[in-house]
């Protein structure tokens, strides 16, 4: 059988894989640069696909920068985990699924980005979710609303683009006086 001979593109691709890893510890966390990682075992496949720890499978869904990223804010932060996000509109989207559930009511600034209102409007939504959107500078009108019952409470500290600033110790005593978390978007 003939020994399998790449095209020089391939070679440079992948010259150096399987070069001896350091026996040593570097000092700083590298920075992984790949989309996917290899396995030893179809053992080891399975146990990464079933989420267990140390197993990835590709960057977008977990690698090691994001691991190595959460282990540092949640141990600065003095939290138990931490939990990154590719960008602000995913994590608000995670804070919310994490607490929320079909039936739930949560009520949102009227003044927040029009992209977070289409999220909210499109996706929270579609899980039985109400939203009421609520002028955030009457408080009167809050209170009424907290009253009412609501579960979470999203406002954003200077409003995009409208630039509106709002109470954010007033509203979340009344939000926490009903038991509803609030979650604040500080971009």
């Amino acid at each position: 059988m003939s020994k399998l001979t790449l095209a020089w593109d391939s070679m440079a691709a992948r010259a150096g894989k399987g070069a001896t890893p350091p026996v040593t510890t570097p000092t700083v966390n590298p920075i992984y640069q790949t989309s996917v990682f290899t396995f030893g075992s179809l053992e080891q496949v399975d146990a990464a696909f079933d989420g267990q720890p140390g197993g990835y499978v590709y960057s977008r869904i977990h690698n090691p920068n994001h691991a190595i990223l959460e282990a540092a804010l949640a141990e600065l932060e003095g939290g138990e985990t931490a939990v990154e996000a590719a960008s602000g509109m995913a994590a608000i989207l995670i804070a919310c699924l994490a607490h929320l559930t079909a039936g739930d009511r949560m009520l949102v600034t009227r003044d927040c980005y029009g992209g977070m209102q289409v999220q909210f409007l499109q996706e929270l939504t579609r899980f039985g979710i109400t939203i009421d959107f609520v002028d955030f500078s009457d408080l009167t009108t809050v209170a009424k609303k907290m009253e009412a019952g609501a579960k979470l409470v999203y406002l954003e500290t200077i409003s995009n683009p409208l630039m509106k600033l709002v109470d954010i110790r007033a509203i979340s005593q009344l939000a926490h006086a009903q038991g509803a978390l609030v979650v604040v978007d500080n971009t």
